[in-house]
């Protein structure tokens, strides 16, 4: 058997650490199966049910489990017999549903312990010996290093024996035969044609060749009805509900905090435009204690949390801009321009007029820059900008910006916290602003924990908050794309004393990392639902986008970072020089290449995690073209996007071996970038003129992808940093899809 991983599996990983892996490696007959897990294995499994019902769970130091089916039952080991009845189940609580939340067919360990798992028609099968492993052609490199087992994925029997499995969804061809079948729960369909196989998604280095096929044959494959592995999470094209395969049985993923909680990541959502003949089941954490009606799966629904502002009639259109009418960007390119023109798309500017600043009397200080403008017949630019808003419908939320150290910033005691919420509420009644937007961005904690950071920060939030509001004023905070802990943005904590949280949700890529889009499409849904997974209320959350993309210059030398580029910037000169792109389906962004043609990488390179290679980098970045670009002449789906950083990983390997299949690589060896692979690399670099420098970008198409992802997901609007960045297509695609509020 060979591990098999449909390239809509991938996921992108900026370096592949296999902590742990020197514990397998210490001889053939290596024993591998110590379990470390917290999770259920055959030894001490308390099977009960409340007498006379039908759910039977697991009881594990007072937690329930349903067992969700009887192969899963069966497969834990389980025997009715075993099964014990009781007559209460109460002081019991319910705990998440039985998921392991990966495909079948998934290698995973733990940091701490040896044992190597794969994963069994969603039961993890422990692995007894090295030996084992060998025999069963499984690849080490592809082992899915993780911080532990958790105490709901069910653990099976220890796999002693070579076993031949491959699951729903694989493709496989016999050696020396042209034929090319569908692995369909252990049977074969023959796929009948090219153009089916592609209809169905798959890319010709999906196939596994095997000596004999493992599986009788079945009725041939006729339609476009994909299987896939158990644990795959699938969601409609256009529809919001997510859903897991168990067995080819649909179940719906209720909420995105037990999405979050069970372990998924939306970036690994697959979007299918059928669900083909699968069957829908009964919702994941469906199942009650029997005679508990009041019990549900901890956590259930997220909570709402209470908010200043309830949720709008209609979407908010933000824009951050300096607005001031011939700084800095001139008076025809201005963000002052934008207001002027599109005031019907904008609900809310966000001037960048104040940074908070040491004082010169100690202290801080809030500081207005634009008080050098010269004045507009006799009124200051604050005043003049303000007037056309309010003229227009549109609220005036400045901005107030500090990067900051919270062991030594603006708002580390009580005192400096008071004092700053008495200058900025001053400043609001003075202008007349309808609110604030406060831009603090810490650099870390300090010599804080983040714990600590995150309550003074609150604290700050809470008072200026409580100030604003009695005032009938309103208040947004922009806020890092990690909530706490990662960052000391507490969402949850936040939201009630705020009326927006506006997520930045950017850069993804930018000159200080490789080569790819500001906001790729995985990246934003992640962001927004990991977001929704923290409990906040979606009418309060604003998602950030970035009208600007970047450059990176690559040589086998070294990559280069360039600065970035609106939009607007990057349209024109697309324009002016007659370049067609490549659209990226997966993330919803385009690329294209300009400058000399890219250095062919020397050869050979291979796996290596420990050390970076500028030629790797190099050849990372060319793949990521050069894949696409077959993909988009060959109508199929985009391949991933691997992080070009100088690693040679397993996404790596397997992105040389997809261009090895796709461009007809003779005699190379799979996966290892040698020298025939580099004689025709060095053709398609030509063939298709891929330069050294290398440009991503989001388009007025990608932003109409995060507008339907923002609207699917009920948030509150959109915040542009930073006009006039943006396209004039930006304005009609944002009023042609939804109604803008108005105050």
């Amino acid at each position: 058997m060979q591990y098999y991983q449909s390239r809509r599996y991938r996921k992108r990983s900026k370096v592949s650490t296999l902590l742990g892996l020197s514990l397998l490696f210490t001889g053939s007959l290596t024993l591998l199966n110590n379990h470390d897990a917290k999770a259920f294995s055959l030894n001490h499994i308390q099977y009960v049910r409340l007498a006379n019902t039908m759910p039977v769970f697991v009881l594990s130091h007072k937690t329930l489990y349903h067992v969700p089916n009887p192969a899963t039952f069966f497969a834990l080991g389980g025997s009715w017999a075993n099964v014990e009845s009781l007559s209460s189940l109460s002081g019991d609580s319910l705990g998440l549903p039985m998921v392991v939340p990966y495909p079948s067919g998934t290698l995973l360990k733990t940091y701490n312990a040896p044992t190597v798992y794969l994963v069994v028609h969603g039961i993890l099968r422990p692995i007894a010996t090295a030996q084992v492993f060998n025999q069963m052609d499984l690849n080490w490199n592809a082992i899915h290093v993780i911080p532990q087992l958790m105490n709901n994925w069910p653990v099976g029997s220890t796999i002693t024996r070579p076993i031949s499995y491959w699951p729903s969804g694989t493709v496989l061809r016999q050696s020396g035969h042209p034929q090319v079948y569908e692995v369909e729960d252990g049977t074969l369909s023959h796929i009948i044609s090219p153009t089916l196989f592609h209809q169905l998604g798959y890319h010709w280095s999906d196939v596994k060749i095997v000596s004999q096929l493992p599986y009788p044959i079945g009725s041939a494959m006729t339609k476009p009805l994909r299987e896939y592995p158990t644990g795959t999470i699938l969601q409609l094209d256009g529809h919001r509900a997510v859903y897991v395969d168990e067995e080819g049985t649909l179940r719906h993923i209720p909420n995105p905090t037990i999405f979050h909680e069970l372990g998924y990541h939306f970036s690994e959502i697959i979007h299918v435009s059928n669900f083909g003949g699968n069957t829908m089941g009964p919702p994941l954490g469906s199942t009650t204690i029997p005679g508990d009606p009041s019990s549900s799966p901890s956590p259930s629904q997220p909570p709402s949390s209470s908010s200043p502002t309830p949720p709008l009639s209609a979407f908010l259109s933000m824009g951050y801009g300096y607005y001031a009418d011939n700084e800095p960007n001139g008076p025809t390119n201005s963000s002052y321009l934008d207001l002027l023109q599109h005031a019907n798309a904008l609900s809310v500017i966000n001037p960048v007029w104040y940074f908070v600043q040491p004082s010169s009397q100690r202290g801080w200080m809030v500081n207005d820059w634009t008080r050098s403008i010269p004045t507009i017949n006799g009124e200051k630019n604050v005043q003049v900008v303000t007037k056309a808003a309010h003229n227009q419908g549109v609220l005036v939320m400045p901005s107030v910006g500090i990067y900051y150290n919270p062991s030594s910033g603006p708002i580390t005691t009580p005192a400096e916290q008071k004092q700053l919420v008495q200058q900025l509420v001053a400043i609001v009644q003075k202008n007349d602003y309808d609110g604030l937007t406060i831009d603090f961005e810490s650099q870390g904690s300090g010599n804080l924990s983040v714990s600590a950071a995150s309550t003074q920060y609150t604290q700050f939030i809470q008072q200026l908050g409580t100030a604003l509001h009695a005032l009938g004023k309103k208040l947004m905070i922009a806020v890092y794309a990690s909530p706490y802990p990662s960052t000391i943005y507490n969402y949850k904590a936040l939201a009630p004393y705020v009326n927006w949280i506006n997520i930045m949700a950017y850069p993804e890529h930018n000159s200080s990392t490789p080569a790819g889009p500001t906001q790729g499409f995985p990246w934003l849904e992640n962001i927004v639902h990991n977001a929704l997974a923290t409990g906040v209320n979606p009418s309060q959350i604003i998602l950030g986008v970035a009208p600007y993309g970047h450059s990176w210059t690559y040589t086998n030398s070294g990559y280069t970072g360039n600065t970035y580029e609106s939009n607007r910037t990057i349209k024109n000169y697309i324009e002016s020089h007659n370049i067609v792109p490549l659209w990226d389906a997966t993330e919803k962004a385009i690329v294209f290449t300009t400058g000399p043609l890219a250095q062919t990488p020397p050869a050979p390179l291979s796996y290596n995690v420990n050390q970076s290679s500028p030629a790797v980098a190099n050849l990372q970045a060319i793949l990521n073209v050069a894949l696409l670009q077959y993909a988009s002449t060959y109508h199929l789906p985009a391949p991933p996007l691997l992080w070009a950083n100088g690693y040679y990983d397993s996404e790596t390997s397997r992105a040389v071996a997809m261009f090895q299949q796709d461009f007809h690589v003779k005699d190379a060896q799979s996966g290892i970038y040698d020298a025939q692979t580099a004689q025709v690399l060095a053709q398609v670099i030509s063939q298709y003129h891929i330069g050294e420098t290398q440009w991503w970008d989001q388009t007025s198409r990608s932003f109409a992808d995060l507008l339907k992802l923002a609207l699917q997901d009920h948030l509150a609007g959109v915040a542009s940093w930073r006009l006039p960045f943006e396209t004039t297509n930006y304005w009609s695609t944002l009023t042609s899809l939804t109604s803008i509020w108005k105050p």
